[in-house]
């Protein structure tokens, strides 16, 4: 869940259970950059790998003046669940370079902002919209190794 904490802070939480829903715990910021920074944090997408890891995916304006209409980049969290808490693993940048803000207004030239995570054993996968050189939107995949989580 994107949770704000502040006007320009929303950060990416999340609540957990390992007793099917009896307890749950308190939430967890799942980015590893900051709270105290105003990156906007949005656009969550989830996947769970068959082993229970989980994998969060998100965008964040780390990279620019942290405001929604700066630059932002794309990122994969993995995060482990254990009854003694959770384990916040290491976070994967997607995007080779932070991408143009897309708040243009609403166009057929706006992308749609749209977001898909996969996480299998040939890898994680994350699909997401983004403007081209040429002004046209442009749906971006990436798959990174699991591997690169280690």
């Amino acid at each position: 869940v994107a949770q704000r904490v502040g006007a320009k802070k929303p950060r990416i939480e999340l609540s957990y259970t390992v007793d099917g829903g009896a307890h749950w715990s308190s939430r967890v910021d799942v980015a590893d950059d900051p709270a105290g920074q105003g990156d906007q944090h949005d656009h969550v997408t989830l996947s769970y790998l068959g082993d229970g890891r989980l994998f969060v995916g998100w965008r964040d304006r780390r990279f620019g003046d942290g405001s929604w209409s700066s630059n932002y980049d794309q990122w994969v969290r993995v995060v482990s669940f254990r009854k003694s808490g959770v384990v916040l693993g290491k976070t994967v940048r997607f995007t080779v370079a932070s991408q143009p803000p897309t708040n243009n207004g609403r166009s057929p030239l706006q992308p749609d902002e749209f977001q898909g995570l996969a996480a299998t054993d040939a890898g994680v996968a994350l699909t997401w919209s983004q403007l081209g050189r040429d002004d046209l939107d442009h749906l971006v995949f990436r798959r990174v190794p699991l591997a690169a989580w280690s």
